[in-house]
């Protein structure tokens, strides 16, 4: 969760983050372009774990 929070520079308790994401599918950010959530996406130690989907 900390690496989430970190990484997609995320303004939400670590508690409240793991609520959320357990209630998949969650998302994260929205409004945001396919390059840069790949970017992010890339960034993380479970890319597997992370989608981009558009509207």
């Amino acid at each position: 969760m900390a690496e989430t929070k970190r990484i997609f520079a995320l303004n939400i308790s670590t508690g409240t983050l793991y609520k959320k994401v357990n209630k998949l599918p969650y998302a994260i950010m929205k409004d945001v372009y396919e390059s840069k959530a790949d970017t992010y996406i890339e960034q993380t130690s479970f890319p597997e774990c992370y989608e981009f989907r558009s509207n």
